[in-house]
C-alpha cells in the first residue's frame, strides 16, 4: 500500500529498554541472526513441540512433544520422498520407453560412478570403456545423457520445494513464538527498533528508499521455456500434495499429473532448434512480471506499512514507491546487433498490452466483487457526484451498458474504467502513429489511479475499509509501481560506438578535417562545450552509416515512448566500458540532440579493474563541467553508477576484483558527497558467486559502510531470474530479503567495524592476488587450452540468448564476454573464476613479513569483518565445487604443451586449499554441517557420468572422418551434456 489508511490495526509497538536506545552497536546483523535467533528459535522448539503438527498428524501423536532434530529428520524424509517419488516415476518412464536393458546400463553407470568415488580407479576405467563402447550406439548413449539430466533437473524441484517447505515452517514459528524471521522486513525493521532508531531516522530513510532489480536477457539460461514451464507444472503439483489433504484418488490423480510431465520432458528436446530472438526473451521475461512479480508487489508494500506501523504508530508519511522492477531485456545493445530501435519499440509496446490485459483482469473481478447497492450501501456525495460527471461525457453507445446495473454504482465505476482500459489496449498495437486518440483512451496511468481513488475514498468513508484494503488497494498500489509501462527499460550500448558515431557526425560536417577518434581528451572536452552551448542540432537528418543511424536514431525512440507513456518508461542509459569523462559527454550530447535533457539518466558503467580504479577521477572531471551539473540539476542532484562484477573479475580474478568493487564504491561515494549528489549504485551482478551472485543478504551485508544509503539497484541476470521468481514463496521471500537488507544497511548505526590494518592487508593481497591472476590468463597456451578442454564452443551454440558470445575473434581473454567463461570453466569441473590466484595470495602475504601475526590479522577478519568472512567462505564452497580429478580427464583433449595450464591449476589449487585452511584455522576443508558441502558430495556421483560422456563427445568430434550428419548429431549430444552438467552443477555463468 502506498497510501496512509484512515484506520489500522496494527499490533502494540515491542517495548525498548533504555540500553537498547543507548546503545551504538558497530557489529552487523549475520552474527545475531546465525547465532541469537537460532538458539533462541530451536530452544522453544525443543522446549515447546511447536511447529510440529504435520509430524504430529503422521505419526499420530498429538500432544507430544518433538525435538528440533526430529522435526528437521521429518522434513528431510519429506524431500526423500518426492526424490525417491520422482526418480520412480522417471524410471519407469525409461523402462517403457527404451527397455530395462538400458536402464539396467544406466544402474550401472550410476554404481560405477560411486565406487569411482571411493577410488576405485577401475571403476573409472569402467564407465570409460562403456562410453566408448556406446559411441557405435549414439541414441542409447544420449539415452543415458537423457536420464541423468532429467534426474537432476528433477532433483532441483525437488529441493526447491524443500525450500518452500523450510520457509514456510520458520514462518509459522515465528508466528507462534511472536519473533521474527531472519531475512525478511518484520526482522529489519525489529533490530533497527532495537537498535534505538527514532521515528525521524526511519522517515528519512523510507523517504530515500529506491530499490529497482533489473532483469536481463545475459544467456544463463540453459533451459528451453517449454522446459521450464513442464518444471512448474510438477513444482506446483509438488507444492499441492504437500499443503492440502487430498484424498487417495486425489493423490493419485497428482501423482499421475506429474508422471504426464515427466513422460513429455522424456520426449522434448533439451536444444533448442534456432537461437532465441530478442522478443522470444522479452516474453521470457514478462512471463515472470506477469505470474510472479504484479501479484507480490503489493504484498511487499503493505508489509513494510505494516512493519512501520507496529513499532513507531505515529509515523505520518505515506510510502514512497520505493520497490519497482526494471528491465535490459530489449534495450541492451552492448554486442547485440539484433536489438534495434524497432525492437525496442515492439518490446514497450509488448509489456504495455501484457500490463493492461492484467489490469483488465483484475478491474473484471472487482466488477464481480464490489457490488454494492445503493439499497444496501452508503456512497459518498463526491463520489456519485465524479461518476455523474464520467458518465455525461460517455458517447451515447456505452450508456446502454451502465443501465443495467444502475444501482451499483461502484460497479458502474469499474464499467467506464474497464471502457477506459479497453480503448487504451487497443491503441496498443497503434500507439506510435500520429493519429488522434480515441477520447476514451486514458492518457497516462495516474488517470486510472484517480478514477479507482474515488471509488477507495468511498469505501474508506463508508464503512468498507475492509473492502479498501483488499483487492482495490493492491491494484493501485500495482499501478503506483508498474505505471502503463510495467518495467522500466534501461538502454545500454557501448562507449566505442558513441564515439564512433562523432567521429562520422563531426567528420561529414568538417569535410573530414576533423577526426574525433584522435583528439586529445581536452580537445574533446572543449569541444563538446562548444557544442553544448549551441541551439543547432547536431543532427537534423540521419543519413550516416547504418551504424551510426541506429546510434543516433536510439535517442529519438526513447523521446517518444516517453512522449507516449511518460518518463518512467525509459529514464537510463547506460554506457559499457566507460573509460573516460568524455564518453559520458558524448551520450549527453546525443541526448540533446533528441530533446532528451533533464528527461534521461546517463550511467557510466564501470567494469575492468584499472576502469573501477579511474572512476573516482573521471567522476570528479565530469562533476565539473557546467553543463553536466545543470543536467544533474534537472535530474534532482542524482547520478546512477553502474559497477561491473563479471568483467572486473575476468579481468583480475576474483580476490583483485572483489576488493577492486568494495574500494570503489567508498570513494565514488566520497566524489559524489564532495558534489553534493545523490550517487545510486548499480550492481551489475550475475548468477554465479565469481560474477556478484550468491545469496542476496549476504551481497547487500558485505557492501561498504554507508554506501547503500537506502538507494540500490541490481541486475537478476538469466538462471537467477528462473531461480527467485518461479515460486512465489521464495519470490516473496527474495523481495522481502532485498528491502529488508536495505533497511539494515541504511541505519544510522550499520556502519560496521572497518580497521585500517584491515585495508592495508587487503590491498597488498589485492595486488597480489591480481599479479597472480594475470600470470595465468596471459600464459602463451591458455587459450589453446581453454578451447580445447572446456566446451566454450558448444556453450555458444546452445541458442540460449539472442546475444553472440564473443564480441570478435577470440585473440584472448579479453575478447571473451564473462559468462561463457565463467560457465565453461565450471563444466570442466574446474570452477577457476571463483578462487584462482586467492590462494598464491594468501601464502605470499603471510610469509612476507611476522607470518604468525599475518595469520593472527587475517583471522580475526574472517571473525569480525563479514566482507572477509564472506569472501572466504565463498573461495572455500568453490573449492568445494572443484574436482581435480575429473578437470584432469579434460585436460587430455590438449596437447602436452598446452597441458602445462593445468599443472598451474593444480598448484594454485592446492595453495588455495592449504591458504584456506590456514585463514579458517581448520584441518578439513571439508564441513559436514553444510547443506552446500553435502549436496556437493552426494551429487558428485551422479554428475561424473555426463562429465566422462561429455569428454567422449569432445574428443570425438575432433574426429576428420565425421560426415556431416555425424557431426550434427554429435553436437546436439555435446550440447545435451552441456544442459545436464549445469542441471547436476546446479549452476552455469
Amino acid at each position: 500500500m502506498l497510501t496512509t489508511p484512515t484506520s489500522t490495526s496494527a499490533p502494540a509497538a515491542p517495548t525498548r529498554s533504555r540500553a537498547n536506545r543507548r546503545r551504538q552497536r558497530t557489529r552487523r546483523v549475520p552474527r545475531w541472526q546465525q547465532d541469537k535467533q537460532k538458539a533462541f528459535i530451536a530452544k522453544k522448539e525443543k522446549e515447546l513441540g511447536k511447529g510440529l503438527d504435520e509430524l504430529k498428524r503422521q505419526q499420530g501423536k498429538k500432544g507430544e512433544s518433538f525435538s528440533e532434530k526430529e522435526y528437521a529428520q521429518s522434513r528431510q524424509e519429506a524431500l526423500k520422498a518426492n526424490v525417491r517419488m520422482l526418480v520412480d516415476l522417471l524410471s519407469s518412464i525409461v523402462k517403457q520407453q527404451e527397455g530395462e536393458a538400458l536402464l539396467n546400463l544406466i544402474e550401472e553407470v550410476r554404481i560405477l560412478a560411486k565406487a569411482r568415488r571411493t577410488d576405485d580407479l577401475r571403476a573409472g576405467d569402467r564407465i570409460n570403456e562403456i562410453i566408448h563402447e556406446l559411441m557405435a550406439d549414439v541414441p542409447r548413449l544420449f539415452a543415458i545423457q537423457k536420464m541423468f539430466t532429467l534426474y537432476f533437473q528433477l532433483i532441483n524441484i525437488a529441493e526447491e520445494q524443500q525450500r518452500v517447505r523450510v520457509l514456510r515452517h520458520r514462518a509459522r514459528i515465528a508466528q507462534e513464538q511472536g519473533f521474527p524471521t531472519e531475512g525478511n522486513i518484520s526482522f529489519a525493521m525489529h533490530w533497527l527498533y532495537q537498535e534505538g532508531m527514532t521515528q525521524k531516522e526511519m522517515e528519512n530513510i523510507v523517504s530515500s528508499l529506491s530499490i529497482t532489480p533489473v532483469f536481463t536477457a545475459h544467456p544463463t539460461e540453459a533451459n528451453r521455456r517449454t522446459v521450464l514451464f513442464k518444471h512448474k507444472m510438477i513444482s506446483d503439483i509438488l507444492s499441492e500434495l504437500d499443503i492440502i489433504d487430498l484424498g487417495p484418488d486425489e493423490k493419485a490423480a497428482r501423482t499421475n499429473l506429474i508422471r504426464e510431465n515427466i513422460h513429455s520432458l522424456w520426449q522434448t528436446d533439451e536444444n533448442r532448434e534456432k537461437q532465441p530472438t530478442v522478443l522470444d526473451e522479452v516474453r521470457h521475461g514478462l512471463h515472470y512480471l506477469s505470474t510472479t512479480v504484479f501479484d507480490l508487489i503489493p504484498h511487499v508494500y503493505q508489509e513494510l506499512e505494516k512493519q512501520i506501523r507496529r513499532y513507531y504508530p505515529k509515523f505520518a508519511q505515506s510510502l514512497p514507491t520505493f520497490l519497482r522492477y526494471g528491465s535490459w531485456i530489449g534495450g541492451d545493445r552492448d554486442g547485440n546487433p539484433f536489438v534495434t530501435g524497432e525492437v525496442t519499440q515492439r518490446t514497450l509496446r509488448e509489456q504495455h498490452r501484457r500490463l493492461l490485459e492484467l489490469y483488465l483482469e483484475d478491474v473484471k473481478i472487482l466488477f464481480s466483487h464490489l457490488s454494492m447497492s445503493i439499497n444496501h450501501a452508503k456512497f459518498t456525495d463526491d463520489f456519485l457526484a465524479r461518476l455523474e460527471h464520467d458518465i455525461s461525457r460517455l458517447p451515447n453507445q456505452e450508456l446502454k451498458h451502465l443501465e443495467f446495473i444502475r444501482r451499483e454504482p461502484y460497479r458502474q465505476m469499474l464499467t467506464i474504467i474497464r471502457r477506459k482500459l479497453t480503448a487504451t489496449l487497443e491503441r496498443a498495437a497503434t500507439m506510435w502513429d500520429d493519429h488522434p486518440d480515441n477520447p476514451m483512451v486514458y492518457s497516462d496511468s495516474s488517470e486510472m489511479v484517480k478514477d479507482l481513488e474515488a471509488v477507495e475514498a468511498s469505501l474508506r468513508a463508508c464503512q468498507g475499509e475492509v473492502l479498501a484494503d483488499g483487492r482495490l488497494s493492491r491494484l493501485i498500489t500495482c499501478l503506483r509501481v508498474c505505471g502503463f509501462h510495467f518495467a522500466t527499460l534501461d538502454i545500454r550500448q557501448h562507449s566505442e560506438r558513441h564515439t564512433d558515431a562523432l567521429h562520422e557526425i563531426c567528420a561529414r560536417y568538417s569535410g573530414s578535417r576533423m577526426q574525433w577518434r584522435e583528439l586529445t581528451e581536452d580537445a574533446k572536452l572543449q569541444w563538446l562545450a562548444e557544442e553544448f552551448a549551441t541551439t543547432r542540432p547536431l543532427t537534423s537528418e540521419l543519413d550516416f552509416s547504418t551504424e551510426t543511424n541506429e546510434t543516433v536514431s536510439v535517442f529519438r525512440v526513447v523521446r517518444r515512448a516517453q512522449e507516449r507513456m511518460g518518463q518512467r518508461v525509459v529514464d537510463s542509459y547506460i554506457i559499457s566500458m566507460t573509460e573516460r569523462p568524455s564518453q559520458i559527454l558524448e551520450v549527453l550530447l546525443l541526448a540533446k540532440d533528441a530533446a532528451l535533457l533533464g528527461r534521461l539518466d546517463i550511467v557510466p558503467l564501470f567494469e575492468s579493474i584499472d576502469d573501477l580504479e579511474r572512476a573516482p577521477e573521471i567522476l570528479r572531471v565530469l562533476f565539473a563541467v557546467p553543463y553536466y551539473q545543470e543536467h544533474l540539476r534537472q535530474r534532482g542532484q542524482r547520478q546512477p553508477i553502474m559497477i561491473g562484477y563479471s568483467d572486473s573479475n575476468k579481468d583480475g580474478g576474483y580476490l583483485s576484483a572483489t576488493w577492486s568493487l568494495f574500494k570503489a564504491q567508498q570513494e565514488i561515494l566520497a566524489v559524489c558527497d564532495e558534489f553534493n549528489i545523490t550517487a545510486e549504485l548499480f550492481h551489475g551482478r550475475g548468477g554465479s558467486v565469481s560474477r556478484g551472485g550468491g545469496d542476496v543478504s549476504r551481497s547487500i551485508n558485505t557492501q561498504p559502510p554507508d554506501t547503500i544509503r537506502g538507494r540500490i539497484k541490481v541486475t537478476e541476470q538469466g538462471e537467477v531470474i528462473s531461480t527467485h521468481y518461479t515460486q512465489p514463496t521464495i519470490a516473496r521471500r527474495h523481495m522481502e530479503q532485498l528491502v529488508g537488507e536495505v533497511l539494515l544497511r541504511s541505519g544510522p548505526r550499520q556502519s560496521g567495524r572497518q580497521e585500517a590494518a584491515w585495508m592495508t592487508a587487503m590491498e597488498e593481497l589485492g595486488r597480489i592476488s591480481n599479479r597472480a591472476y594475470r600470470d595465468f590468463v596471459e600464459h602463451p597456451h591458455l587459450i589453446r587450452y581453454f578451447l580445447e578442454t572446456t566446451p566454450v564452443e558448444a556453450i555458444s551454440r546452445l541458442n540460449i540468448g539472442s546475444r553472440p558470445a564473443k564480441r570478435r575473434q577470440t585473440a584472448g581473454v579479453q575478447d571473451l564476454r564473462a559468462i561463457p567463461w565463467v560457465f565453461s570453466w565450471s563444466q570442466c569441473r574446474v570452477n577457476l573464476s571463483n578462487w584462482y590466484g586467492v590462494g598464491s595470495a594468501i601464502m605470499e602475504w603471510t610469509e612476507q613479513g611476522a607470518h604468525a601475526e599475518r595469520v593472527a590479522l587475517l583471522r580475526t577478519m574472517v571473525r569480525d569483518w563479514n566482507f572477509f568472512k564472506t569472501l572466504i567462505e565463498n573461495v572455500q564452497s568453490a573449492l568445494w565445487k572443484t574436482d581435480l580429478f575429473m578437470a584432469s580427464q579434460y585436460a587430455t583433449l590438449t596437447g602436452a604443451e598446452a597441458r602445462q595450464i593445468f599443472d598451474k591449476i593444480e598448484s594454485e589449487f592446492h595453495v588455495t586449499v592449504k591458504s584456506v585452511l590456514l585463514v579458517l584455522n581448520q584441518k578439513s576443508i571439508g564441513d559436514e554441517e553444510n547443506w552446500l558441502y553435502r549436496s556437493v558430495q552426494l551429487r558428485n556421483p551422479y554428475v561424473d557420468p555426463l562429465s566422462f560422456i561429455q569428454i567422449a563427445l569432445m574428443q570425438q568430434l575432433r574426429s576428420e572422418t565425421l560426415g556431416e550428419e555425424g557431426r550434427e548429431l554429435l553436437e546436439n549430444g555435446l550440447n545435451l551434456s552441456v544442459k545436464g552438467l549445469a542441471a547436476g552443477l546446479y549452476g552455469t555463468g
